[in-house]
Parts: C-alpha cells; structure tokens; sequence
C-alpha cells in the first residue's frame, strides 16, 4: 500500500486518515508507506502481520520529521503490528518518548542525515530492537533507550549538541548494542588536525552544526541537514568565498549514496592541470583566532592521481589519493577533515600536484 503526494514538490502534503492493512498468510507481512514533503498520518491504524511469516514495514517518508506526543503514540502502537521505518530527507526529531508496550519483538528504524534525540524510546513488553542509520544528536535533555533486549544499532556519529551536558543511555538487557562510527562530546567538539577516509552515505558525513561556508562546486544550491550548499558552478559567483579551477563538468559521475542531495553534490566537479595551476578555494568571512573544521568531498573515477593539501600555507596532507575510495562503479566516495584556529579573515584550502604550493614541476 503506497500514499503519496507530489514528493517533488516541497509544497505538498499526504493526508491519510483510518486503517491500512498489507497482512500475510502464509508469507510475511506486507509493506505499507506514507510519504510525502509534508505528511499528516497521526492516528491511523496500520498492520503488517502474519499469520505463519515475519511481520511486514510500515514506511514513514517526508522532507523533515518531528515527532511529537500524537506521533509518538501511533508508532508505538503501529510497533504491535508492524515494523515502523521513519525517513527524512533532512532531520528526525525526537520531541515526545515512544514507549512501547506490544507484546511481539519489534523493529523501530531510523534513516535522516541527523535524528535528535530530546525524548526517550523505551519498550516494557516484547523486545524493540532500535537501528539509527544516521547521526544521532543527543538533545537538551538526559536521554535513555530501553530496548528489553532488542538489539541497538547506530551507525552514524554521536554527539551531543553544542553547550549542553546531557547523559545518553542505552538499556539493551540481552541485546547486542553497536556503534559503526565515532561518539564525540558535543557537535564542534575541537580536535585539531586532519582525518581522511571513505563514505557511502550521509551518515558517514557531517551536515549539522553552525556552517560558516558550504560549496558545491560545479552544482547547484543543494540542502543536507543543516548545512545549505552555494550554487558553486563556475557561471555563479559564491557569497564569502573565491575558487580559482581551471575546468568543470557538471555531471561527471552519478553515483548512488543513498540521498538525492548527496547525489548532487557529487555528480559534478572542477579541477585544474597538474602543471598549469594549484586550484583553490578561499573563504573570506572567518574570525581570527576562531576555531573551525572544513569537510571537503572527493571522487575518482579511474586514475590514481593524488595531490597535497595545504590550508593556510601549510601542508595538511602529502598524496592525498582520492582513487582509495574506488574506480567509478563503486559507490563510495573520499573525504577529508581538517580542524584549525584560523590566523585571519581568508581561509586558503589549495590543492597541488606541483612540488610546492603553488610552483614547482609535476
């Protein structure tokens, strides 16, 4: 069972009322879904179950998804009949608890760029296995989840957010819990210095937070979580910032990472001969003497040409080699981070195949 409305269209709106029901018989259950840019579904009814076969998934799909006291309790009572898959292309927030009270084994999955996590999740009967495939963002609240052995999963970076001190707790039982990625102290945690390595999705990434600056070169205006990227092709002049490439194409390689907008991001790319230029990026609204983190997204097709970073001045990196993501066909991608005070208004982010910054032979 499919309900949707234009989900191009950012205007529109998926009104479902009463009961949906996708039940099996001697198979599993069925697969249910509510999707649209803006979605009204509390208080139906959904079931998925089976009679000799696993229990189907109920589908929740808009742009953004907050849940509050009225979304809470449909889920936790669609969970007796179904798993509940909630999807945003953007954020979850968690404003009211999901307690779950069903007497079966349950499955509550979470897929956004970012789920916040102001109210907790809890089950008192049969298990609630939890499965975040995104950053998990602990509120302005302590926030504990209680599975009653369901198995916790969170594959995505957890942080708290900026300025708070809240305790996050996971109650498991019996359940296997697991972390995919890192677990820092608060969103713009410091730790100065460079990281590099390979992402599939959105949830290997960071989009949330305070961003001075966000490009996406030779692409359009794109939106991932909190961070909204500038029209950065070449035709396009960027506010608070100046790139100097010597080439573009706008749509180099599409490949799949899971979101439309990461899609975007990375379909097109400028870039400069190895001998001719050092292409750059500066920015040219920083505070001296702030700290930050810049996050740059790369993609290889086939050769394994590297180049060195530098920020500043100052080499960050020696051969970075974008190819360690894979050739064209794999869907992975090579990021670098790269946390530092800056001494002035202009950040410099140059890449050079050259032997220096900006001379030298190939």
């Amino acid at each position: 069972i499919v309900a949707w409305s234009d989900i191009k269209n950012s205007s529109s709106v998926t009104n479902v009322f009463g009961t949906l029901e996708a039940k099996g018989i001697d198979g599993s259950g069925g697969q249910i879904e509510t999707s649209g840019a803006e979605i009204n579904i509390n208080g139906i009814r959904v079931n998925t179950s089976s009679i000799s076969g696993s229990f189907g998934n109920w589908l929740v799909d808009p742009a953004d998804l907050t849940i509050d006291a009225a979304a809470a309790s449909t889920y936790a009572t669609a969970l007796a009949s179904s798993d509940v898959t909630l999807t945003a292309d953007n954020t979850i927030t968690l404003s009211n608890a999901i307690s779950y009270s069903g007497a079966r084994n349950a499955t509550l999955t979470f897929n956004a760029a970012t789920t916040v996590l102001d109210a907790n999740i809890s089950s008192s009967n049969g298990t609630l296995s939890l499965d975040f495939n995104s950053i998990v963002e602990i509120g302005a609240s302590n926030t504990t989840l209680t599975t009653n052995g369901g198995n916790v999963d969170i594959s995505g970076v957890i942080r708290a957010v900026a300025t708070e001190t809240n305790n996050f707790t996971i109650n498991a039982g019996a359940g296997n819990v697991t972390f995919s990625s890192n677990v820092v102290k608060q969103a713009g945690d410091y730790s100065a210095g460079f990281t590099q390595g390979n992402f599939t999705s959105v949830s290997d990434l960071d989009f949330s937070g305070d961003f001075l600056n966000a490009i996406n070169l030779a692409g359009t205006e794109t939106t991932i979580g909190s961070v909204t990227f500038q029209d950065g092709r070449a035709s396009n002049n960027t506010s608070n910032a100046n790139e100097s490439f010597q080439h573009e194409i706008q749509n180099w390689n599409s490949r799949d990472y899971g979101n439309d907008d990461l899609n975007n991001i990375m379909k097109g790319i400028r870039w400069s001969d190895g001998t001719g230029h050092s292409p750059y990026v500066q920015f040219t609204n920083a505070t001296a003497g702030q700290k930050y983190k810049i996050q740059a997204l790369f993609k290889e097709q086939n050769y394994n040409r590297y180049f060195d970073v530098y920020v500043d001045g100052t080499k960050i990196v020696d051969d970075f080699k974008p190819l360690n993501a894979g050739h064209a066909g794999v869907n992975q991608g090579r990021y670098l981070t790269y946390q530092f005070e800056a001494a002035s208004t202009n950040v410099m982010f140059r890449m050079s195949g050259r032997t220096s910054e900006n001379g030298g032979s190939r």
